[in-house]
């Protein structure tokens, strides 16, 4: 869902191209400032959508998407339905490509996510070796994912059925001119059952609630998938603002695996400044605070630091592989009516540096 959220934002950077002869849309008559509330509440139809790729395990590159929005914002209790393509590239040969939809039924009690595409992607593999391997990945990916809220309550429950069969490829560092790696075939088929709490004020750039959500994933071979495993992923986020200038949040993770589940979808920690699956393990526990200080009119300054383990189980806790991250970075109020902000982050970790382009929260779904 955030990647729909993320999409729906990165809208305005071409509309603002593309309707120069409407500028009074995107002033706010509140303060004249710069702002896409109108625009978002009115528009619908075909917008091409260019996004940055900042993801330091894939290097930088650029990405284009093609949505269609079937109907607005106005008279609406619900965000738009969006049908769309997109395709990216990056540096080190990483690749993408697909199509989605994303559609809101009953004023928002059923919500759906539809993704199919094809996904080459080049990273590091770390794993529990002493150094590096260079992996490729090559797979078609298919998601269906539905929700559910519970009367009208905050509570959702749902499902998610992911199928994708990989190659993976690792380039070994053998000095052998025909040696070209080892290749692996191997298949993802996970069924997951989703429970999940949402009171935050806003799903994009919340400042005040508590989202939290229980995974609960299976696998099995009569399902297509390479063996019989499970895996239970458990995420807190919870957001206060202290008063009108401060907002706090904190957000902890705990996702373990059960069974033979494959060495590339083992659980591994996701913080700002820390590079996907480079500290893996059977479990992960990360947690991570941020602060934002609303430093003038629209605009706002971001800290965060946050640490994470991956370990094999839970007796050996101590023996993990830690790893520490922080930084910080700003945000400005770009649709005021919608309270949605973007902005970047900057963030460190043990030799690693990450910059990223933030639409909304860094911790929105």
């Amino acid at each position: 869902m955030k990647l729909i959220l993320s999409l729906f934002i990165l809208t305005i950077l071409s509309a603002k191209i593309c309707a120069q002869d409407k500028l009074s849309v995107f002033r706010d008559s509140a303060d004249l400032a710069f702002d896409v509330s109108d625009f978002l509440i009115s528009k619908k139809g075909l917008l091409p959508v260019p996004m940055l790729i900042t993801e330091p395990s894939i290097g930088y590159g650029g990405a284009m998407a093609l949505l269609y929005f079937h109907d607005s914002y106005e008279n609406k209790k619900r965000p738009p339905s969006i049908t769309g393509g997109f395709g990216g590239y990056t540096e080190n040969g990483t690749w993408m490509a697909g199509a989605l939809h994303a559609d809101f039924w009953n004023e928002d009690k059923i919500r759906y996510l539809g993704v199919i595409g094809k996904i080459n992607v080049n990273i590091d593999y770390y794993g529990r070796l002493p150094k590096p391997v260079e992996m490729n990945m090559n797979t078609w990916i298919i998601l269906q994912q539905i929700q559910f809220r519970l009367a009208e309550t905050n509570f959702f429950s749902g499902l998610k059925y992911t199928l994708a069969p990989i190659t993976n490829t690792f380039k070994l560092p053998i000095d052998i001119p025909e040696f070209s790696g080892i290749e692996i075939e191997t298949s993802v088929s996970e069924l997951s059952a989703m429970f999940i709490y949402d009171s935050r004020n806003n799903v994009i750039s919340p400042t005040n609630g508590i989202w939290a959500q229980v995974l609960g994933v299976y696998s099995d071979t009569w399902m297509g998938g390479e063996d019989l495993y499970g895996k239970i992923n458990s995420s807190f986020i919870g957001i206060k603002d202290v008063n009108r200038k401060w907002v706090i949040g904190g957000k902890l993770v705990a996702n373990s695996k059960l069974g033979d589940v494959p060495f590339y979808t083992r659980p591994f920690v996701q913080l700002r400044g820390v590079p996907f699956l480079k500290y893996q393990d059977n479990n992960v526990l990360a947690f991570e605070g941020e602060v934002d200080w609303n430093a003038y009119k629209r605009w706002h300054l971001i800290g965060f630091a946050g640490m994470g383990t991956a370990f094999k189980d839970y007796s050996n806790l101590s023996d993990g592989n830690n790893v520490v991250s922080g930084g910080g970075g700003f945000r400005y109020l770009i649709a005021r009516k919608f309270g949605m902000k973007m902005g970047m982050d900057f963030a460190f970790s043990k030799d690693d540096f990450a910059f990223y382009i933030t639409m909304g929260h860094a911790w929105a779904f």
